[in-house]
C-alpha cells in the first residue's frame, strides 16, 4: 500500500528547521557557559547543565518548527505512553512506518525532539518553581 502523505512533506524545509534548531542549541550552550564565566568549560557541572539546556532548546526549536511549518509529521505519531521500569521513567512513542526510508528518518527525528523537549522541560519548570517560591 502506498503512502500518499509522503509527497506532502518538504524535506528541504525539514533540513532548514534542523539546522536552525542545531544553531539555537549551540548558541544556548555557548551563552550559558559565557554567563557562568566558564569559557572554556572548567567545571563539568556547569558544562553538563549547559549541554542539558542546549538539548532542551534544540528539542523545542525542532519540535515547534516542525509543528508550525511541516504539520504533516504529526500525522505519523500514533500515540505516547509513559513506561515505569523500576526507578526509570521513559516516554515511548508509537510511530506509523512508511515505505519511504527518508521520511521514516524525519519522523523518528521529530519524535525524538518531541520527547526530548517533553521530558526535559519538566525538571526545568520544577526547578524554576522551587527557585521562585521556596
Amino acid at each position: 500500500m502506498s503512502d500518499h502523505r509522503s509527497t506532502n512533506v518538504d524535506f528541504g524545509k525539514l533540513r532548514m528547521i534542523q539546522i536552525a534548531a542545531l544553531l539555537e542549541g549551540a548558541t544556548v550552550f555557548v551563552v550559558v557557559l559565557f554567563l557562568f564565566n566558564q569559557l572554556p568549560p572548567s567545571d563539568w557541572v556547569i558544562g553538563l547543565m549547559a549541554f542539558a539546556l542546549a538539548g532542551i532548546f534544540y528539542g523545542a526549536a525542532f519540535y515547534f518548527g516542525c509543528l508550525l511549518l511541516v504539520p504533516k509529521l504529526n500525522d505519523y505519531i500514533i500515540g505516547d505512553r509513559t513506561v515505569i521500569k523500576g526507578s526509570d521513567v521513559t516516554m515511548e512513542t508509537d510511530l506509523q512506518e512508511t515505505e519511504n526510508p527518508e521520511l521514516n528518518k524525519w519522523i523518528n527525528s521529530y519524535a525524538f525532539a518531541r520527547n526530548l523537549f517533553g521530558m526535559g522541560i519538566l525538571p526545568v519548570v520544577l526547578l524554576i518553581g522551587l527557585y521562585l517560591f521556596a
